[in-house]
């Protein structure tokens, strides 16, 4: 009886145990009840079978809080004893950090940028469908000038949610978009902390971060682009990096498989997080991602070094963490499916050819250099590739940098045993040896990698792949560079270990036929050699802050025009929508009327019937007849996501009302005694529904289309199956 082991398993203490003995004896009881008063009596093998599954799914439901409470006491003694207790200075100078770093946002507002207009709108919309009832508001009704659009069933939505904890405290939409940017880089730091001490002392790390902060493209998607979802989607970069290493890595030094579970759980939820982030982001980062895990075995987990290091190879296969990264992606697709699947499934809905408004939307029209297949390189011309160029010039140096510490690394043998012992000798001057240079030469390599790929498509040697349909939907090819963010500071740091230990190494070789080797030659040696080296990363990360430096310099400000989004956005009164003359456009997608402001947006987004003219030339009501003067209409209702009405159909046939939204096959309606249907378009693509003869109560609502039902069904089935799955991996672990 599965039900009598956990009951007198080590997990609960005895008064839950009796508490799950009286569920497993009132169950029997009840099973008795039912006709099947013995184990050897003749009984319904269906109800039994019932009965079963019936007792297992009560057990599982009745352990779950137990479960949930001893996690949540672990976590609360691990974090504020230990993680807090060790990293707490590191976390604090990282958030100072932060702030100098959205300085400029705090003083200034939010700046004027290539997204201004969509942020701002999309944030006010969200905020305020959610604090009015809408959990997850995929349709913004204020959008196109109140005729509304399916932002968010394509858009998604992490990044726009991490501002309700600003607006509930009664932040400005400006401030909740700051608030959201800051979330990201926290985020972002923390996860870059946490992966860069899988390689690195504790204060390496903490600089690198600090470095990672001020990288130049980062700064240009928060400043100049205003990109917030792409900053989210570069956030959970180093969480899936770090958890897919410690998976990986595990299998070879873990034996708890409650942290083998949380390193999994950390990779699916961190994947899921990117999934709902940005979807450009999300396609470049796996197509790299894929391939990254099989650096570690290459040269870190090779036979000498794990003897070396007293580590158990054959405990697992060493491709037993690599299945398990990709199952863990595999779950973290089910676990983001009610976003995913309508957002991929539901495209053909939709104008999404929009996002190629011109040729400068295809990444193939915007590499940053070409020529190099002709032996004449060119810089790209576009103004705004050309603030992108230094950077990309940064990151071809760095790549040929990392190569050379790969080499010299791998050549000078550097986790050998010897190496070992003359570091242990004088380990009071340098970094004693560990279990991180162990991993670091593999992990070094998927870095150089990542570099390369992202060098090649950004010039016209990658051309060849954007022929690609989905390739092109990234549009810019130098959102490539959102994948070197990471790597470039964590080469910075393998870069200075690495050339740090070969300078040593060539200095001592150079002095030996001069000078007997003792310690008071080696100290001088390792001085300099610490100068020349720490001179060399301390001037590339010069060079990365002054590029930072620079994008925030060249950031546009204008408050008082974000301000005024502000007061205008907080005087809307849905569903009301302005019209009145003089109209002046505001934001550049945005028309500002004499009674209040109108809310554009973008054509991409919009059902493919749709082709009416926005704003109208004149306002339009709520409802109203196709026909004029076939019956009466009688508004009750009219709110988020939902719309009800009483209407009169005074003549013999049926008749069609309007509604003032644009036509989208997520909206459906149901008349008194009707199944719910789709609603139809009319000629210039608005939602109409058919009337016939008679009085009817007409219910309008947002219920979403077939695969976003099957997605929130894929998403609820994962989470079901991943606590069922986490209950049997305790409870089978041991721990």
């Amino acid at each position: 009886d599965w039900s009598s082991d956990v009951c007198s398993s080590d997990l609960f203490p005895s008064h839950d145990r009796g508490a799950m003995q009286f569920f497993s004896t009132a169950w029997r009881s009840k099973v008795t009840a039912w006709g099947c008063p013995s184990k050897g009596a003749k009984g319904s093998t269906m109800i039994k079978d019932l009965a079963h599954q019936y007792h297992q799914v009560l057990t599982l439901l009745s352990i779950l809080p137990k479960v949930l409470r001893t996690f949540l006491s672990r976590f609360k003694r691990i974090w504020l004893k230990e993680i807090w207790g060790q990293q707490g200075g590191s976390f604090l100078l990282i958030g100072g950090v932060i702030l100098v770093t959205i300085a400029p946002l705090l003083e200034q507002n939010y700046p004027i940028n290539h997204a201004t207009q969509f942020n701002l709108s999309w944030v006010f919309q969200y905020q305020r469908q959610f604090l009015g009832g809408q959990l997850y508001p995929r349709w913004l009704e204020s959008s196109n000038f109140g005729f509304g659009n399916a932002t968010f069933v394509f858009y998604p939505p992490l990044s726009v949610v991490a501002t309700l904890p600003f607006a509930v405290l009664g932040g400005s939409v400006s401030n909740s978009l700051v608030g959201s940017m800051t979330i990201a880089l926290l985020v972002f730091a923390l996860g870059f902390y946490g992966y860069a001490t899988c390689f690195f002392r504790k204060s390496l790390s903490l600089i690198l971060t600090i470095v990672s902060l001020f990288n130049p493209y980062l700064l240009i998607n928060l400043y100049q682009r205003g990109a917030m979802a792409e900053v989210w989607g570069i956030a959970w970069i180093p969480w899936v990096l770090g958890f897919t290493h410690c998976l990986v890595w595990s299998c070879y030094r873990e034996n708890s498989g409650l942290k083998r579970s949380f390193y999994r759980v950390g990779l699916i939820l961190s994947y899921s997080g990117l999934m709902l982030s940005h979807l450009p982001t999300l396609l470049l980062f796996t197509i790299v991602w894929v391939g990254l895990p099989w650096c570690t075995p290459i040269q870190a987990l090779d036979t000498q070094a794990l003897n070396t290091q007293g580590l158990n190879r054959e405990k697992r296969s060493k491709s037993q963490g690599i299945l398990e990264s990709y199952g863990s992606f595999g779950v973290a697709i089910g676990l983001s499916s009610f976003y995913l699947l309508p957002a991929w499934l539901d495209q053909s809905l939709i104008q999404l050819e929009n996002l190629h408004p011109d040729g400068d939307y295809y990444p193939q029209n915007r590499l940053l250099l070409t020529g190099l297949m002709g032996f004449a390189p060119k810089v790209s011309t576009h103004w705004f590739d050309q603030t992108i160029v230094p950077y990309l010039l940064f990151v071809i140096i760095l790549f040929f940098l990392g190569c050379l510490a790969w080499i010299l690394a791998l050549k000078s043998n550097l986790n050998s045993q010897a190496d070992k012992q003359s570091q242990d000798l004088l380990q009071h001057l340098w970094q004693p040896y560990d279990r991180r240079e162990t991993v670091r030469q593999g992990a070094a390599l998927g870095w150089c990698i990542t570099l390369l790929l992202a060098i090649v498509m950004v010039t016209d040697v990658g051309r060849i792949f954007y022929g690609l349909t989905l390739m092109q939907k990234i549009q810019f090819s130098w959102r490539w560079l959102s994948l070197t963010i990471v790597p470039i500071s964590l080469l910075l740091g393998y870069i200075y270990t690495v050339f740090l230990a070969v300078g040593k190494n060539i200095l001592n070789s150079c002095l030996n036929p001069v000078f007997s080797s003792s310690v008071f030659r080696l100290k001088p040696i390792h001085i300099l050699t610490q100068l020349l080296v720490l001179g060399l990363v301390s001037g590339l990360s010069l060079v990365l802050f002054i590029q930072g430096n620079q994008v925030m310099d060249q950031t546009v400000f204008n408050a008082s025009e974000i301000e005024t989004f502000n007061t205008l956005s907080v005087q809307k009164t849905f569903p009301q929508e302005p019209h009145l003359s003089p109209q002046e456009p505001f934001l550049n997608w945005h028309i500002r009327f004499a009674d209040g402001l109108g809310l554009g947006d973008v054509y991409e987004y919009r059902a493919r019937p749709v082709k009416i003219g926005l704003p109208p030339s004149s306002p339009l009501p709520l409802v109203e007849w196709v026909n004029p003067g076939l019956g009466s209409i009688a508004l009750e209702d009219w709110q988020y996501g939902k719309r009800s009405f009483q209407v009169t159909n005074t003549t013999d046939q049926e008749q069609w009302l309007r509604l003032r939204q644009l036509y989208y096959p997520g909206w459906q309606f149901h008349l008194t005694g009707e199944p719910w249907r789709s609603v139809f378009a009319s000629e210039e693509g608005l939602a109409e529904i058919p009337i016939p003869p008679g009085t009817h109560k007409a219910i309008v609502a947002y219920r979403g289309t077939a695969a976003e039902a099957w997605g929130r069904t894929l998403s609820g089935f994962t989470v079901g199956l991943g606590i069922i799955g986490l209950i049997f991996s305790w409870k089978n672990s041991g721990d």
